[in-house]
Parts: structure tokens; C-alpha cells; sequence
């Protein structure tokens, strides 16, 4: 992650900030602070690893869509 905060002494904060958090360490992250910036932003990117069941997406879709609640909202708004 590439940021600034727009000043550089508040992005010196927010990195000793980051720094304090063990996790960032033992996941490698890669925090670069740009200094010499004076508009605020924030550019990275991530990967997320995992695994999804379908079953239990599909069960929660369908018990939405069975609610009498939900039915009763979307004929209002079809309206």
C-alpha cells in the first residue's frame, strides 16, 4: 500500500501508527508512505483466500426471499 495523508507529519504519525501491529509483520505487508504528497490518498491491493458454500448462500437467499416481511417490501416497491 502506497499513501498519504497530505501532510508529512501526519503521515509519519499514522505510519508509527501501523507500525505498532504485530500482524502486519508476520503477513508481510508492504507499507510505503509518500511524504511528499499534498493530496490525500491510499493505492493498494490484497489477495483473500478462503472458501464459500454454496448451500448455505443458496439456504440464506431463499429464506429471504420466503419471508413474508421481504415479499410484502418488494410488492410495495412494485408498485
Amino acid at each position: 500500500m502506497v499513501y498519504s495523508t497530505g501532510s508529512p507529519d501526519t503521515t509519519g504519525i499514522s505510519l508509527g501508527v501501523l507500525a505498532c501491529f504485530p500482524v502486519g509483520y508476520t503477513n508481510r505487508w508492504r507499507i510505503t508512505p509518500d511524504f511528499e504528497s499534498e493530496n490525500p490518498y491510499a493505492k493498494g491491493s490484497f489477495d483473500i483466500k478462503g472458501h464459500v458454500i454454496v448451500i448455505s448462500i443458496l439456504a440464506a437467499t431463499l429464506r429471504i426471499l420466503f419471508d413474508k416481511n421481504c415479499r410484502r417490501l418488494y410488492n410495495r416497491i412494485s408498485r
